[in-house]
């Protein structure tokens, strides 16, 4: 792991600077603490500069929240759900043994201050702080945070602090409130993005109590963090104080404090050091006036002096037992504990000391050896009966102590119901899963050694760890690999799905009821606004979009917003379930997955329009036939799927605009010689438009043979014609299907195919036969009447999903304006010899 130099993002000026703080210096011992727990692929803290230059989308998100001139903003929480989850009042906390001193304990750490603290968290707004310094004005829950960027660079999550300044002095914070590491990032689960944070500064989380939050993750998800932070917080507490108080030793602390107590030279110091009172006044006075005439007064001071004595003892053995008591017990908590334990009353027997006889004429107060006589008749007795005094103060220390113990580990059992009945893991579970997510390889690196694989995912199913995995055919060194490389634990079960045996050709007997257009309107807004969120969360969901509930095979509910995953039971590691409501509305979950409609390994093929890359076993269709307006003479070409001409998207993905150059050779048909041109413009991911992000997967092939020609240009859509009202036809002429009409969804999806996102296709379902099979990736899809006659371009189809049912779409508009280009109006001839 390579420690850089960490630069500090001024948020006041934005001036990058150079910090003096050194990462290795200020944590000597993080890197083999954290190659002892992680896998060894490196983490780097880079500069803001440095990552601008590679991801400009992940760094200081605009949020109203943020108050940027003071560094300190507010979460406001409006939850019913989290108000009655705080509320304890109906914890019984208050029940005590009578012989317990557990109430004492209980008010010496104010636990009602600790539920009291922890209500506020929803009943007030939780002030957030950038900066380190205490918050001088404690009306509200304060939490402090250090922010970072999670960003990916060159196929490696990068963090990048925004105050690296600031960071010593966020980890040396020593206070009551909460410290919290805030996370950005877009492209980049959020799962990763923490466990990375966390693999990052682990050496800092493990022996402080600070948290990690993502901005994706919901307010409520945070409250109930630091509620269970607090929670068991305030359990250690609980349990420290359980363990403090002596068990088995007590017999050993009683024994002690008895040899010290009742030894000869301590009865004779208390028997020399005992004041007696008589009628308000000092007994000596009384004594020189009435010793001698009053035989009444004699009686009453021999029942005295004894009395006086075993008060003396008894004193003395409660105040030893307590000192040896509290010895292990925080000191702020000692003195509330002082009086419950100075009120225990030993019963030492008085009429075991009636034996001891004093005769009236040598009572003499006065005289050493008669005090001397009188305590060694004391002590005598305290002999002969030892051990039946100490096994009576030895009952009731017990008896204190364990039932002490019992109400305690009672308390401690309602913190961790209440812990429960949140529902949320504490980040120490979480980052059991965390570890478990990153020893599996990543996506994009899979895919790219194992072309075969679509998609996987790896979790927890049916209480089993579960990692399933999409092929688009059988590849046996890859499952071999994935058995052996990825078996996350003992009983770990590997399901595999094979594309191409696993695909049925269904088709939906009807289209959904068309959504009234403000509703549909109302549901993209959500999803525009949630749509990066949810990706960032869900691992599984693979599609989104608007759609209405599905009750059966042929019947539908209410409008919704529709989310396609890999598996419904199916939960990722450091994941949650995903949710069934979303900002109000339902959310109908659907299993399924995307691929590319690429024909690989081609056996019989159409030869009318099929291209493919010259010297590769895959095949694709010609799209639209169009002319280059991007250099000083007119290129001639056409346009298809860039998986299908440029081949590498993983490569391709990485780039924000289309990549140039003289790249593969196009033959016609494929699997021939007869090169026909070369890609020299190619895209594929998402590009930003003046309402929101469009998925474009294209690729510009330039003709060998120059043509200049000048031809009309073809129409394509326009906001009018997409507008879809029910039963829009549409047609498209490839490989595998031929001509093919299918009806346009009204609508649009966003959807992933090989870790790519492509957002708000147009969707094709099939209309009497499949409209898009294997093969068909890079032809065009026009609008058209029923009779099938084209009308305007809409754009290229790409991709299909698992049953066929469905066809994706690129926005032929996005790719125009991309790749600047005109249409010809007729398809030109090809040479086919």
């Amino acid at each position: 792991m390579r420690s850089m130099i960490l630069d500090e993002y001024d948020e006041s000026d934005d001036n990058t600077v150079t910090s003096n703080v050194n990462f290795t210096e200020f944590a000597p011992h993080r890197d083999e603490l954290c190659r002892s727990k992680w896998p060894s692929d490196e983490i780097e803290i880079c500069s803001i500069e440095e990552c601008l230059l590679h991801d400009n989308t992940n760094l200081r998100p605009v949020t109203n929240d943020i108050t940027e001139l003071t560094g300190v903003w507010k979460l406001e929480f409006n939850s019913p759900s989290l108000e009655k989850l705080f509320d304890f009042k109906d914890t019984d906390i208050a029940k005590h043994a009578p012989t317990s001193f557990c109430g004492n304990l209980l008010e010496a750490i104010d636990l009602e201050s600790h539920f009291k603290r922890i209500h506020e968290l929803f009943s007030k707004c939780i002030k957030v702080r950038r900066n380190c310094f205490p918050d001088p004005q404690m009306d509200q829950p304060v939490i402090y945070v250090f922010e970072v960027d999670a960003v990916l660079r060159e196929d490696k999550i990068n963090i990048v602090e925004r105050k690296a300044s600031q960071k010593e002095a966020f980890f040396n914070l020593n206070c009551e409130e909460t410290l919290v590491i805030w996370v950005y990032s877009k492209s980049v689960q959020v799962v990763d993005a923490v466990s990375y944070v966390y693999k990052e500064y682990e050496v800092f989380l493990t022996s402080k109590s600070i948290l990690i939050h993502h901005v994706f993750e919901e307010n409520e998800d945070l409250c109930k963090k630091i509620c269970i932070q607090k929670l068991k917080a305030l359990n250690k507490i609980i349990m420290n104080l359980n363990d403090s108080i002596p068990g088995r030793n007590l017999k050993e602390i009683v024994d002690g404090v008895a040899n010290m107590t009742l030894s000869r030279e301590n009865i004779h110091q208390l028997c020399n050091n005992v004041y007696l009172e008589h009628n308000h006044s000092n007994f000596m006075n009384y004594y020189l006036v009435d010793l001698e005439s009053d035989s009444s007064f004699f009686n009453w001071l021999k029942e005295q002096i004894i009395n006086k004595i075993l008060e003396a003892i008894s004193k003395s053995l409660v105040e030893d037992i307590h000192t040896r008591i509290l010895a292990n017990i925080d000191s702020k908590v000692k003195p509330h504990l002082k009086p419950k334990l100075l009120d225990l009353k030993f019963n030492i027997f008085p009429e075991l000391f009636a034996m001891a006889t004093f005769s009236r004429e040598h009572i003499d107060v006065y005289s050493e050896s008669w005090k001397t006589k009188f305590a060694d008749e004391m002590y005598k007795t305290v002999c002969m009966n030892r051990t039946l005094i100490e096994s009576d103060i030895l009952s009731n220390i017990e008896t204190m102590c364990t039932e002490t113990k019992k109400d305690l580990q009672a308390l401690s059992m309602q913190i961790n119901d209440l812990r429960q009945k949140i529902g949320f893991p504490d980040q120490e579970k979480v980052i059991q899963e965390w570890r478990k997510r990153q020893s599996l390889p990543r996506k994009q690196e899979l895919m790219a050694k194992y072309p075969s694989v679509l998609n996987y995912i790896a979790g927890w199913k049916d209480g089993k760890t579960i990692l399933k995995v999409i092929f688009e055919k059988k590849d046996d060194e890859a499952e071999k690999y994935l058995r052996d490389s990825c078996r996350i634990s003992a009983d770990t079960d590997f399901d595999f799905i094979y594309a191409n045996e696993f695909i049925k050709e269904t088709q939906l007997p009807i289209e959904p009821p068309t959504v009234v257009k403000q509703i549909r309107s109302n549901l993209k807004k959500i999803i525009q606004d949630e749509e990066d969120k949810i990706i960032a969360l869900y691992s599984t969901v693979v599609g989104i979009g608007v759609g209405r509930t599905m009750l059966s095979e042929t019947e539908f509910g209410d409008p919704c917003i529709v989310l396609y995953c890999l598996d419904k039971t199916l939960v990722p590691f450091g994941e949650k379930k995903i949710p069934k409501m979303l900002k109000g509305c339902i959310v109908d979950i659907r299993e399924d997955f995307f691929m590319f409609g690429l024909c690989m390994d081609c056996k019989q093929l159409d030869k009318g329009c099929c291209i493919g890359r010259d010297g590769e076993n895959s095949a694709g269709s010609v799209g639209f036939l169009v002319k280059s307006n991007c250099s000083s003479s007119i290129e001639c070409g056409f346009l298809t799927a860039a998986h299908v001409a440029h081949g590498n998207v993983l490569e391709l993905n990485k780039s924000a605009t289309p990549v140039n150059g003289d790249f593969h050779n196009i033959v016609h048909p494929a699997l021939s010689e007869n090169v026909i041109g070369n890609v020299t413009k190619a895209f594929c991911g998402n590009r930003k438009t003046n309402e929101c992000q469009k998925g474009i997967d294209a690729a510009f092939v330039r003709f060998a043979e120059k043509k200049n020609k000048e031809l009309p240009v073809l129409h394509i859509v326009n906001e009018d014609d997409v507008e879809i009202k029910e039963g829009t036809f549409v047609t498209k002429k490839g490989i595998s299907t031929n001509m093919t009409i299918g009806l346009l969804s009204q609508n649009t999806m966003s959807l992933e195919i090989k870790g790519i996102w492509f957002k708000n296709c147009f969707i094709i379902h099939n209309y009497e036969v499949p409209f898009f099979k294997e093969g068909d990736s890079g032809s065009g899809v026009f609008l058209s009447d029923a009779d099938g006659k084209q009308k305007r371009a809409l754009g290229i189809a790409f991709g299909l999903s698992k049953s066929k049912t469905q066809t994706c779409v690129c926005d032929i508009r996005d790719i125009v304006q991309t790749f600047d280009v005109d249409f010809y109006s007729e398809p030109q001839p090809m040479d086919t010899s």
